[in-house]
């Protein structure tokens, strides 16, 4: 798996999971591209955060508190 860039709760998820970069984004049904991005962000998308809560395990409201904080909401 590739290096960590930010800490955030989805970099924590990432690193606690057992293979590759490229399975963890076949598990969040996400291009390997996207979740580069969010892992560097240190944020999951509004639009997304829903169906990475249910695929993670991550409740809503702390993925929504963290995308308010990294964009100083």
């Amino acid at each position: 798996m590739r290096k960590r860039q930010t800490n955030s709760l989805l970099n924590d998820w990432c690193k606690n999971q057992p293979g590759t970069h490229e399975a963890l984004a076949f598990i969040l049904d996400e291009k390997v591209g996207t979740l580069t991005a969010w892992l560097f962000k240190g944020y999951v998308p509004k639009a997304k955060v829903q169906k990475v809560s249910n695929i993670t395990g991550i409740p809503v409201f702390d993925l929504i508190a963290e995308y308010n904080r990294k964009r100083g909401f």
